[in-house]
């Protein structure tokens, strides 16, 4: 996992500025930073936001779950489909409003981070089953060793397990974000609050004034 996302309001927080706004700013052309969609720190956001943080969390651990064999040769390809919908439908859906005209006030769909943090973890799975296992499978045939064959009872437990350990990584997240911060507070013990977009402009004094 990359680190430097959760280093990011840390490093905010005891003065580090520049530092701060290196990492904010390398990290906004891969996402959109928007703080009601994300996990806080000391008051500052996390420079992904939710989904993103927990796709890549998820991502890594199915990894290492293939990396050392407790995978089997992972997912096909076309398990990438269920795993996609949910944050198709989530995020997808949000965005495409958005273009089509609807605003934050007319509330055609909102999500909440706990949902993000769902759909974040789904899809991170899929990809890091069917990449993480694809790429495994090349390297022991490369290698000329044979990966172990699981059941599929055993590979779906393991998925499962997987997807529980990103709840709790998500939970306990929400738990930081809630002894650290004192301005800007999770709505409850999984932050599952649908927040409205505040002004932009707002937001992005509220950032200028952090030194963002």
């Amino acid at each position: 996992m990359n680190f430097l996302p959760i280093f990011a309001p840390i490093a905010a927080h005891f003065g580090l500025t520049s530092i701060s706004k290196a990492i904010y700013f390398v990290y906004s052309f891969t996402c959109h930073q928007f703080h009601w969609r994300s996990v806080h720190i000391f008051d500052y956001q996390v420079a992904w936001c939710t989904r993103d943080m927990l796709i890549w969390a998820a991502f890594l651990i199915s990894a290492l779950f293939i990396r050392f064999n407790k995978l089997g040769k992972g997912l096909n390809w076309y398990w990438l489909i269920p795993f996609t919908i949910p944050i198709a439908m989530d995020g997808g859906i949000q965005t495409i409003a958005t273009m089509v005209g609807f605003n934050q006030n007319m509330q055609f769909y909102l999500s909440t981070n706990m949902l993000r943090a769902i759909t974040g973890s789904l899809f991170g799975i899929g990809l890091g089953t069917v990449i993480g296992g694809f790429l495994y499978t090349e390297q022991m045939a490369y290698l000329g060793e044979k990966v172990k064959s699981l059941t599929d009872i055993k590979k779906y437990l393991t998925i499962i397990m997987i997807f529980i350990i990103m709840m709790v990584y998500y939970v306990s997240f929400v738990y930081i974000w809630k002894i650290t911060s004192t301005n800007y507070q999770p709505a409850n013990f999984a932050d599952h609050y649908i927040r409205e977009a505040p002004d932009v402009e707002d937001w992005i004094d509220s950032r200028k004034l952090h030194g963002l």
